[in-house]
């Protein structure tokens, strides 16, 4: 049982797939897709679920940043945020990313901005 889908397409000979403790579909994993798996498990296309409603064009930026650091902790930090983007600061345990955020609330301030 998995939801990693791509290791389910290339390890199985044949797909069960359950929708709220039900089976509601078996096939072969041939005439299996990943699109086709959503669709079963959810039980509706995905762009039913979750519809593309981005504009083509990004608007103005409404939160930008260029070159910031903070000293022992980031540097040389850029982006930009424009309206309607969801955004999320990853990174190993050390590599500054909770300070990032920290500083963005105001709780440090920036040591260098070119």
């Amino acid at each position: 049982m998995s939801h990693r889908l791509d290791e389910i397409l290339k390890l199985t000979d044949r797909v069960a797939v359950l929708r709220d403790g039900e089976l509601v579909a078996t096939y072969p994993t041939s005439e299996a897709s990943i699109p086709r798996l959503v669709r079963d498990m959810v039980g509706r296309p995905l762009e039913q679920v979750y519809p593309r409603t981005r504009a083509v064009q990004p608007g103005a930026p409404l939160l930008e940043l260029a070159g910031v650091t903070r000293a022992e902790m980031f540097r040389d930090i850029s982006f930009a945020i424009h309206a309607g983007e969801i955004v999320g600061l990853a990174g190993l345990v050390g590599a500054g990313r909770s300070e990032l955020g920290r500083a963005l609330y105001g709780l440090y301030p920036w040591t260098a901005v070119p």
